[in-house]
């Protein structure tokens, strides 16, 4: 299917650095396969679907774009979106260290006036987020367009593995989020309190303050789109089949 040039409201966004690349390839090489492909003939909202692709790169243009459109020439996966792009984060070298790189990273692009005027959401998706089923673009649509608005929507984490139980509290970042005006105001006003980590901080600033929890809790979705398996082994197959409305998985291993 060749989409028209039309407006997309939604976009999905790949954040990734230069050695990723070829988990990057392994994800998207998913996506060529029709167990895993973004629509399913089967599904409705498949012409409501329409999705931008956009690659996310930490440092300046360089050739990793090159690497890519190769990758996605090889693989037919333009045909699945509307339009695919990149954008570059240009972090220094003091920024470039984790977590404040992937924090510096997620506000690039919620604070980008062309994307925050072109679309309504974006899934945030590290290459180590696999499908799990087809018809996963649709299933973004659906649940993105037909329920209340909200600022994210994605997985607690589902694993064994847990640092800091009461981090454990969060949606991780990989997840949809909203580009709305509200959600901005709300990620302002949080960064004056605390800095760790973007999927963190939101949940450490409303466990902490509880004026700003009861106003913004509800604002945040869990839901089982999208499966955290933090460094937890799991068998896709009983994973698919015990969870009808997963459609991703991210962290962890296949046993």
């Amino acid at each position: 299917m060749v989409f028209p040039q039309t407006v997309t409201p939604l976009v999905v966004i790949i954040p990734f650095i230069k050695k990723q690349i070829p988990r990057l390839r392994d994800m998207l090489s998913r996506w060529s396969k029709i167990d895993y492909a973004p629509l399913d003939d089967g599904m409705s909202f498949i012409d409501e679907a329409k999705t931008d692709l956009i690659f996310f790169y930490n440092k300046g243009p360089n050739e990793v774009e090159e690497q890519i459109n190769k990758i996605l020439d090889e693989l037919g996966i333009r045909k699945h979106f509307v339009k695919i792009s990149f954008l570059y984060a240009d972090l220094s070298e003091k920024d470039d260290v984790y977590p404040i790189a992937t924090t510096r990273m997620f506000y690039r692009v919620i604070k980008d006036e062309e994307l925050r005027q072109k679309y309504k959401y974006f899934f945030y998706m590290e290459p180590d987020t696999l499908t799990v089923r087809k018809g996963w673009m649709q299933a973004l649509h659906n649940i993105a367009f037909n329920q209340k608005p909200f600022f994210s929507l994605g997985s607690i984490n589902r694993g064994n593995f847990v640092n800091i139980e009461p981090h454990r509290m969060h949606i991780n970042g990989n997840a949809l989020y909203s580009f709305s005006d509200e959600h901005l105001s709300f990620l302002n006003e949080l960064k004056k309190n605390v800095f760790f980590v973007f999927d963190l901080d939101p949940y450490m600033y409303m466990l902490s303050h509880y004026d700003a929890l009861i106003k913004y809790w509800h604002q945040f979705i869990f839901d089982d789109i999208i499966m955290n398996m933090y460094k937890t082994g799991y068998s896709e197959k009983q994973l698919v089949l015990e969870n009808p409305k997963t459609f991703f998985v991210h962290g962890g291993w296949q046993v």
